[in-house]
């Protein structure tokens, strides 16, 4: 008996081939010409697609998207205010908590996305303009004023879902925010606000390099002291985290409140938010 050998057909177009055999390969072909499209168009069936750029926080790596088409998110979201008001923020920008926008790792700045409390409901649009939050669970940062307009700013974190919104909506809503700011940027300067805004006055207990210190120190804080916050910080590739409380109408109160924090340990108990 001869033994058997099997010749595999590099090409369907050998007439000798079988009909089978020549559809398969033909299937295959297409399939591969298919899976080199998807990859190379930067298409989201394998995963959202990266840019290319990146950066990293404390030994982890961020990967920019290259696009936010659709790009939807669950989570929790927090906010930052004090000590970050009046700096820089990842777009170049300055950071007004008093404005709406909001903080995000890895979606494109200047991207639009919807954001829903979803323990209560409210809806609203924000821009990305800056990096953040670097704390596990997070996905989003809000401006203190968008987190007073959520829901969120009260209890410090909610649970939301964010859409990215692309197209024609997001250059409408662009177009309106340049209306918004137009008028302002003409109006005559306004007197200099306090550096905590409407609130006041608050208390910075510490800073730290560590997500996780400043935690457990916020916890231990809001139980002792009422509701504590976490403001993040990036410069270049590393971050901090401030613990504070604000929300203090006089300056006695901040006084008051930066002594008893001097007293359970906290050294570098600092007010913030004083008139300048």
């Amino acid at each position: 008996m001869k033994p058997f050998t099997y010749h595999a057909r590099t090409s369907s177009a050998d007439p000798s081939a079988p009909p089978r055999l020549r559809g398969g390969l033909k299937s295959a072909g297409l399939l591969l010409l298919l899976f080199a499209v998807l990859t190379s168009s930067g298409c989201g069936f394998f995963g959202p697609a990266r840019s290319g750029k990146s950066y990293v926080i404390k030994g982890q790596r961020y990967h920019i998207l290259a696009s936010a088409e659709g790009f939807r998110e669950r989570g929790q979201a927090s906010w930052y205010g004090e000590p970050f008001h009046g700096r820089k923020t990842a777009s170049g920008e300055v950071y007004d908590m008093n404005k709406i926008s909001a903080a995000h790792k890895t979606l494109p700045l200047h991207t639009w996305v919807e954001v829903r409390n979803l323990e209560n409901n409210k809806v609203m649009n924000v821009r990305i303009n800056d990096r953040g939050p670097f704390v596990r669970g997070r996905i989003i940062d809000l401006s203190r004023s968008a987190a007073q307009q959520l829901g969120v700013y009260n209890a410090g974190l909610a649970r939301v879902h964010i859409r990215a919104i692309t197209g024609a909506k997001a250059r409408q809503l662009a177009e309106a925010e340049g209306r918004q700011s137009a008028p302002r940027a003409a109006a005559a300067p306004a007197a200099t606000p306090s550096a905590g805004g409407a609130i006041g006055y608050g208390v910075r207990a510490l800073v730290t390099a560590s997500s996780e210190e400043a935690e457990r120190h916020r916890r231990v804080m809001e139980k002792r002291f009422g509701a504590a916050g976490i403001d993040t910080t990036l410069d270049r590739d590393r971050a901090s985290f401030s613990v504070f409380i604000e929300g203090l109408k006089t300056a006695r109160e901040a006084e008051t409140l930066r002594k008893r924090l001097l007293a359970a340990g906290y050294s570098a108990a600092q007010i913030i938010g004083s008139p300048r």
